[in-house]
């Protein structure tokens, strides 16, 4: 029998046809066509995936759909797979020991992720302050079991920072009234390295007024507060 004609109308597949079988692409092979892509820096247009690329990908129809928890899964794992630099965690417990013991610092408490680049440069952000005499920086991991467990409600790969100063956390104000909101022991959000020096040089200020206070025997305040001048965008 002779092969039948490519015009025949019989022989087009169907745009259902089509649609159903680019939604058969399995995770697997979508993220190896990802990583393919990734190989070629000097061509900007193997950035995006290529139609004729998906089709040679095509299953049948007894293969699992492509899912939004895969892609998802897929995404977070090739972000994990570009920070190569593995970043430095301390256990939770051993931070707030720290700041249940230590005299003398400041106590920053950042949690982060290492697999959100937003998120790692504010892990470098902190490396500049880390050096202060003045100031102790423990990184908790977000991922971690211990931090999910006790904070199942927040999003990972968004910062949140606390500070601690002689066993007392410092509460977080915003120094203006359109943007100010209840007192917290945290701030949320990507901070830039002009406002970490910000928070860095009120907490500072702080510890300072506390130190005065303590020194002359006055009546020592129960909580400590800074207040912040610029807007970080609030979870």
């Amino acid at each position: 029998m002779a092969d039948q004609d490519q015009n025949d109308p019989k022989s087009i597949a169907s745009p259902n046809q089509l649609t159903n079988k680019r939604s058969s692409v399995t995770a697997a092979n979508l993220a190896m066509l990802i990583d393919s892509d990734d190989d070629d820096d000097d061509d900007d247009d193997q950035d995006d995936l290529d139609d004729d690329k998906i089709d040679a990908l095509i299953k049948t129809e007894d293969s699992q759909p492509l899912t939004t928890k895969d892609v998802t899964n897929m995404i977070l794992e090739k972000l994990k797979n570009q920070m190569l630099e593995p970043m430095k965690f301390s256990s939770l417990t051993e931070a707030l020991e720290t700041a249940q013991e230590d005299q003398n610092h400041l106590i920053f408490i950042v949690y982060c992720v290492d697999w959100f680049n937003l998120a790692r440069q504010t892990y470098d952000n902190f490396q500049s302050i880390a050096k202060d005499k003045d100031i102790l920086v423990f990184f908790i991991n977000q991922s971690s079991n211990d931090y999910v467990k006790e904070n199942y409600n927040d999003i990972a790969g968004i910062p949140t920072i606390k500070v601690y100063y002689k066993q007392i956390p410092i509460k977080i104000k915003r120094n203006d009234l359109e943007y100010e909101w209840t007192d917290e022991e945290r701030l949320k959000g990507f901070i830039s390295p002009t406002n970490l020096q910000e928070l860095v040089n009120e907490c500072k200020d702080c510890k300072n007024s506390y130190d005065s206070q303590q020194a002359s025997d006055s009546i020592l305040p129960l909580n400590l507060e800074v207040k912040l001048g610029f807007l970080i965008y609030k979870y």
